[in-house]
Parts: C-alpha cells; sequence; structure tokens
C-alpha cells in the first residue's frame, strides 16, 4: 500500500494521542480515560477487523473533523473487500483538500479498487445466434423427372379427345350403315319414282355411314397411337433415371 508522510505521521500522531490520553488525580488510583473512536479504530485494524475498523474511522471523523481518518477508513474499506465503497469515502477525503501528495496517494488508490472491481464484475452473457438450418437438398434428376414421368398415357388429354371423338364417330357411322341397309328393301307396291328417291338415300345414307365410320376408325387409331407413344416415352424416361418402376 502506498502511504504518504503526511498521512502517515497523521494516523501515527493520532494513535500516541489517543494512547496517552489518560488522567490521574493526586490522591488515589488512577482511573483510566474512555477509549476514543481513534484508538478503538486503530486497535480492530491491528486485529484485521476492517469492517468494524471503518466504522470506527469514521466516527474518528465525526468526532475530529480530521481528514486523515476519512483516508484510513477508506483503507479499511477496501481491505475489507468493499472497494465500491471505499472509493466514495476516497472522493470525500480528496474533497476535504488535503496536501497534493494525498490526493495523487488517494487516486491510486481509487485506480486500484476500479480495476479490482472491473475484473470482478461478471462477463456478459453471449447474445444467443439462431440455430443455422441445413439447406435444403438439391432435387435430383430422378426427383426432377417424376412428373415427367407420372404423364402416363391413362391421363394423356389429346389422346383421350381422339379416342373419344372416333369412338362416337364410329358409333355414328355404324349406325348410319344399318339406317341404309334397312332401307335397302321397299314394299311391294312402290313406284318407280318412290323406287328410285329409297335407292338414292340408301347410297347417300350408306356413303355418309361409311365415311363417318372411316372418320371415326381413323381417330381411334390416331388416340391409340398417340397412348403408345406417350407410354413408351414414360417407360423411357423412368429407365434412364434410376431403372425400372413397377406398376399396378
Amino acid at each position: 500500500m502506498i502511504y504518504t508522510v503526511s498521512v502517515l505521521g497523521q494516523a501515527t500522531a493520532a494513535v500516541l494521542c489517543a494512547a496517552l490520553t489518560t488522567s490521574a488525580p493526586s490522591h488515589g488510583a488512577a482511573i483510566p480515560a474512555p477509549q476514543t473512536a481513534a484508538r478503538q479504530a486503530a486497535e480492530l485494524t491491528h486485529a484485521r477487523q476492517y469492517t468494524e475498523a471503518a466504522e470506527a474511522y469514521g466516527r474518528a471523523f465525526e468526532e475530529t473533523g480530521d481528514a486523515v481518518h476519512l483516508y484510513s477508513q477508506a483503507m479499511s474499506l477496501r481491505r475489507a473487500g468493499s472497494c465500491a465503497e471505499a472509493i466514495g469515502v476516497f472522493e470525500a477525503f480528496i474533497a476535504e483538500r488535503p496536501p497534493q501528495s494525498d490526493v495523487d496517494a488517494a487516486r491510486v488508490q481509487v485506480g486500484e479498487c476500479q480495476t479490482l472491481i472491473a475484473r470482478s464484475a461478471p462477463a456478459p452473457e453471449p447474445i444467443p445466434m439462431p440455430e443455422a438450418r441445413p439447406p435444403s437438398p438439391e432435387p435430383s434428376e430422378q426427383d426432377s423427372a417424376t412428373p415427367r414421368s407420372q404423364a402416363s398415357w391413362a391421363r394423356d388429354p389429346l389422346g383421350g379427345v381422339l379416342v373419344a371423338i372416333g369412338g362416337v364417330a364410329a358409333i355414328t357411322g355404324g349406325g348410319l350403315l344399318l339406317v341404309s341397309s334397312g332401307s335397302a328393301n321397299g314394299p311391294d307396291n312402290e313406284t318407280e319414282r318412290a323406287h328410285a328417291q329409297r335407292e338414292t338415300d340408301v347410297r347417300n345414307t350408306s356413303t355418309a355411314g361409311v365415311v363417318v365410320l372411316s372418320a371415326g376408325a381413323a381417330l381411334l387409331v390416331g388416340g391409340i397411337v398417340r397412348y403408345s407413344i406417350v407410354a413408351r416415352r414414360g417407360r423411357s424416361d423412368r429407365l434412364s433415371h434410376g431403372g425400372l418402376t413397377w406398376r399396378f
């Protein structure tokens, strides 16, 4: 610890005066004088009871107004581990305008106390960082090909349209052929003109039936071919992306 000559000199003088302040009457046994706060503080400091010594030095300053007791009180508080309180008392000591050497010594003690406080302060809790999410896996070629492979022949819209129209046309054409076949034979009392008209109607109906039936058949064949192409393309895609896929 750093003590200047003036602080030590005043503290030592205060302790010696407290020890010698006894009064004895001219007659009878000596009666000890009451113990002063400064003497009690010195004895407590010698016994290393620093908390109690600091309280006694505070009373000594109130009794005498001597700033040296403030310095001693601040040192006792620091030794007791109360650096925050010690800094306040050191500042009060400096406010009493002691000699500059004593001011410098007090400021050194304040700096050391501030360093001890900073070292004993708990470290700030780290700011929690958000958990990093794993990156989404890149879609594989097989995954990217799945929608295309799932477009099977059964869900091909163009093939469905061709088959549907072809079926209707084939049924219509067949019906026309049946009607023309049924109208081929007329009644026995049919006139020449009616016979000629009937022949014309049968021929026209039969021709229309053949044309419509042929168109329906062509559309049916086109739809079937379309389905076949789509199904073959789907199988080719599945085989090129990892093997054959069995479907039930």
